[in-house]
């Protein structure tokens, strides 16, 4: 069964390509929670940038429910001040009315200056016992090849899915030794999509080769998604963002659910897409 790390930031914010529900109301986001716990998940996926995610989160921990929270720092801080990270941490404990589980620096240039200073800047934090673990989130393959190397990041987060399969092509995603948070699963909806928004429409051939293999392996898209990632990379939690109920079951029973022998093998025989496909960062802007 796959391990699902809830992510939250659709409790604090608008978030995703293909959101079509905006941000829940506080009643409905508490209810999420409450329901992501009964299915048996216990990380929760947050930053100090996801708007009042940590907010949310805080007013539900205060039901005394066992999880491992996983936070980043503000991109608007400098990440190499061991002041301004141990800074960050507090408020984080304070929104969340307990010390983050994970702190996580959420920068994609800060896994380039481990070494000048924002390895030491989060020891600061972990040592003050303002965290119990310490890791990066990491867009590239580049970035998480520096992490490979540095042995006192305990956590690392990096976007893979049945698109974004660069992790599992080097090699890399098995010869990380810590723990593993694997993002964008879904890639942000777009996997999922009833239509391609036309401002990713050189997207479509993808996407739709993708759609083909859950097709003729007779699986849906998010039982193929969840499928993929999770086989591919086992071991790894997900980070799995919802917006409904409805969503987070569907997500919990694909966790749940199988698929025939090949599907793994399939999906990898795809051809790979170009870099922007599977970077939101980098996609067109909207309206």
């Amino acid at each position: 069964m796959a391990t699902i790390a809830l992510g939250t930031a659709q409790l604090g914010m608008r978030y995703g390509v293909v959101n079509r529900t905006g941000r829940p109301h506080i009643e409905a986001a508490l209810a999420l929670l409450d329901r992501a716990y009964q299915g048996g998940i216990r990380d929760l996926d947050t930053a100090q940038d996801y708007g009042d995610s940590e907010q949310v989160i805080g007013m539900w921990l205060t039901g005394g429910r066992d999880v491992r929270v996983v936070t980043k720092v503000s991109r608007m801080i400098d990440p190499t001040s061991a002041d301004a990270v141990c800074a960050a941490a507090e408020r984080s404990a304070l929104r969340l009315g307990r010390v983050p589980d994970v702190v996580l620096v959420h920068d994609p240039a800060a896994i380039r200056s481990w070494q000048a200073g924002v390895g030491a800047a989060l020891d600061a934090a972990l040592r003050r016992g303002l965290t119990r673990a310490i890791g990066v989130s990491v867009y590239e393959p580049a970035e998480f090849a520096i992490a490979l190397e540095s042995a006192d990041i305990h956590v690392v987060q990096a976007p893979f899915n049945a698109l974004d399969r660069r992790l599992r092509r080097n090699g890399m995603l098995s010869r990380f030794g810590g723990r593993l948070y694997l993002r964008s699963v879904f890639l942000q909806g777009l996997l999922l999509a009833d239509a391609v928004p036309a401002r990713l429409r050189e997207a479509k051939p993808f996407v739709e080769a993708f759609l083909a293999v859950c097709a003729a392996h007779g699986v849906t898209p998010v039982v193929g998604a969840v499928q993929y990632a999770a086989r591919a990379a086992p071991g790894a939690a997900l980070v799995i963002g919802c917006e409904t109920a409805e969503q987070l079951q569907e997500s919990l029973d694909a966790a749940a659910a199988d698929v025939p022998g090949g599907f793994v093998e399939a999906v990898d025989s795809l051809p790979p897409p170009p870099g922007w496909v599977v970077d939101p960062r980098t996609w067109p802007p909207t309206g």
